[in-house]
């Protein structure tokens, strides 16, 4: 089915991928790094749960936001942006920096 003007192939499945595997222990947690790719929010939401840290690169943010409703996104907050930000909206980046 659509999701705005993607398609559901056009997101990227990570559900067969075995590297979450072992990651409920402190010591093998993920570094988790959002880049500007369209990420399904059930994947986005196991990974904030199997990470450690989340940082957002540049219009990784613009993903992040889109993918919570206003009252989810306090709870999936990225520990930094880095980039050059010419990829972040403005309100993302309005809302970030609040």
């Amino acid at each position: 089915g659509k999701v705005g003007a993607l398609s559901e192939s056009d997101f990227i499945d990570l559900r067969d991928n075995r590297f979450l595997d072992g990651t409920d222990d402190p010591e093998t947690r993920l570094t988790l790094l959002l880049l500007n790719q369209p990420l399904r929010k059930t994947t986005l939401v196991e990974l904030f749960q199997k990470s450690s840290k989340v940082i957002c690169a540049d219009g990784g943010a613009n993903r992040l936001f889109d993918a919570f409703e206003e009252g989810e996104r306090a709870e999936y907050l990225p520990g930094a942006i880095m980039g050059d930000l010419d990829s972040i909206r403005p309100n993302v980046k309005a809302y970030y920096r609040a």
